[in-house]
């Protein structure tokens, strides 16, 4: 066959799955899928492996390829896949910008399978002393870390192994520090919420800087207060028109206004794609006066609104004058004004 779709192969007990193989005058020319925005060069090991695999069998790869999104993609009327995916011979750097040879990177990345499988066969769990590293907790923390070092896991709140971004925690948990409050100061890097956390276990728990908080009140409004929520979901390939891949579609929100002591609710569920009907109904539900609060505003229902500001731009001037009436509930607890 000239082409292979998610092709299974299997080298002794290593089985893998490639998901596009060509075969040209060449040879094969192999082609993987990412449906990260990004995909950098971490995604070289796994590649190597199903390389490794293919040349035990006998079998030669010829060039390496990524098919990926084409974030800049705005769909319209018809989903054009030409323009969705792009087929690239290289990853991204973390700026998204075109970076190593996706070729030669895994081809250099290559193992001895015999001698890994031969580890793997002999591998006994009791043997292994879990040394922590930096690629531990990089990006994201990694599936095993609560095996390897449960520690954290039965950690009290105030345990110095949860201080926030401290480089030297271990090291101070080594040297038998165990609680926030014993911290060596020397060791800290003494960012706001570091500062929230030793405070609050000196004082039994809680920790509110008065005053900071006392000027963040001096900015909440009540009379009418508007508490506001949104649903989303997010979809890889875009379903509707003026959406790019990985397009984020709100078809829900929870209203509630607060007028001299009485509350009223307001909502809206929509369905298919309902921006539109989102649009107006929010607009006609909002209030025209009052602060809109809702918890972590910044990284959620500000970005929805701008989203749809952008995709209905004849709607962009009343929606942006939504997000200048919002206020993060978040930023007390981000700032550090309080810990509990």
């Amino acid at each position: 066959y000239e082409w292979l779709i998610s092709a299974r192969f299997q080298y002794q007990d290593l089985r893998i799955k490639v998901p596009y193989f060509h075969h040209t005058k060449q040879g094969w020319d192999l082609y993987f899928c990412s449906y990260t925005p990004i995909p950098t060069v971490e995604l070289a090991s796994s590649y190597s492996l199903c390389v490794e695999v293919l040349k035990k069998l006998g079998i030669e790869v010829n060039n390496i390829y990524l098919i990926r999104f084409n974030m800049d993609y705005v769909r319209g009327q018809e989903l054009d896949y030409n323009q969705l995916w792009i087929v690239s011979d290289k990853f991204c750097s973390a700026k998204g910008n075109p970076s190593l040879s996706i070729d030669l990177t895994v081809k250099q990345r290559t193992k001895d399978l015999n001698l890994l499988l031969k580890n793997i066969d002999e591998f006994d769990p009791e043997d292994i002393v879990p040394e922590k590293n930096a690629n531990c907790t990089r990006r994201n923390k990694c599936v095993y870390f609560d095996i390897c070092f449960p520690e954290h896991t039965k950690a009290p709140d105030n345990s110095i192994l949860l201080l926030n971004g401290c480089a030297h925690k271990e090291e101070m948990y080594a040297k038998g520090i165990r609680r926030m409050k014993d911290a060596d100061l020397s060791l800290v890097e003494g960012n706001k919420i570091q500062y929230a956390q030793i405070m609050a276990d000196r004082a039994n728990g809680l920790f509110v800087d008065k005053l900071a908080l006392k000027r963040w009140y001096s900015l909440i409004e009540s009379d009418p207060a508007i508490f506001l929520d949104f649903e989303w979901d997010v979809y890889a390939v875009p379903p509707y028109e003026g959406m790019k891949p990985l397009s984020v579609l709100p078809f829900q929100y929870s209203m509630h206004i607060l007028n001299q002591g009485k509350i009223t609710h307001k909502e809206y569920l929509g369905q298919g794609d309902c921006r539109k009907t989102f649009i107006e109904h929010l607009l006609k539900d909002l209030p025209k006066k009052g602060k809109i609060y809702a918890y972590n505003a910044l990284g959620a229902e500000m970005l929805r609104i701008k989203e749809l500001a952008e995709q209905f731009p004849e709607y962009k001037k009343p929606l942006l004058k939504i997000n200048a009436r919002m206020v993060d509930l978040s930023l007390p607890f981000e700032s550090g004004l309080i810990y509990d």
